[in-house]
Order: structure tokens, then C-alpha cells, then sequence
């Protein structure tokens, strides 16, 4: 976390002085009820791997806590980030059919507010 609040840190001063959009994406997820032998660990690793063959280079993101993932996208508009956002999830169920059933994949995204000195 101390490492990922550094790269936060970075990115809310790139905005401030870029005047670019930055998006803040959370996705969350969930067992379903008949998980089987699914372990939200599993999952959460799963979801890294899809995640990172989803990106550009100049977005990142890190584990938030046990079943939430947070990313942020660099000069990305509301519009742009959600379809990031659904990309990713699409890449994560296509890349892990034999879970799809089990798990439920959620997102939140908000627009980093800058501060300006101006």
C-alpha cells in the first residue's frame, strides 16, 4: 500500500499539472453462492494476470484489499474509463470460463479531483 500511495501521489500531481483527466477505478468482487472449491485468493490472482494483459503501459493498479482492485487510468475520460473497466472484466471471464459461474465482478469509477495552486 505505502508503494501504491507513492504512485497515487505521482499521478495526482501529473493531473494537476497536465490538466488531463485521471480515473480512479475499484472493482470488487464476489463468490456466488455455489463457489465449490473457488477461493476468492484464487481469483483476486486471476484477476491480476487478465488485468495486466488489459492495460496500457502508462495505467496501473494493485490489490486494495482481500477482493478489491484498484487502477488508475492516465488522460482517460468517464466514457474511455468504463470501457477500460468493462475490457477488463470481459478479459478476466473469457480468460477464466471454468469460474465464470462462480464469481460476481463489479466496478466503481470516479474522476480524480485536483487541487490546483492557481
Amino acid at each position: 500500500y505505502t508503494e501504491f500511495k507513492h504512485v497515487y501521489d505521482f499521478v495526482s500531481r501529473y493531473a494537476a499539472r497536465k490538466k488531463e483527466a485521471v480515473q480512479i477505478v475499484l472493482f470488487s468482487m464476489k463468490l456466488t453462492d455455489k463457489f465449490g472449491d473457488v477461493y476468492i485468493e484464487d481469483v483476486m490472482e486471476r484477476f491480476e494476470e487478465s488485468m495486466t494483459s488489459a492495460l496500457r503501459t502508462v495505467d496501473t493498479g494493485t490489490r486494495y484489499s482481500s477482493s478489491q482492485y484498484i487502477m488508475i487510468l492516465l488522460g482517460a475520460d468517464m466514457d474511455n474509463g468504463c470501457k477500460v473497466a468493462e475490457r477488463v472484466i470481459e478479459n478476466f471471464l473469457t480468460r477464466n470460463e471454468t469460474i465464470r459461474d462462480k464469481v460476481k465482478v463489479r466496478y466503481d469509477i470516479k474522476t480524480m479531483e485536483t487541487q490546483t495552486n492557481e
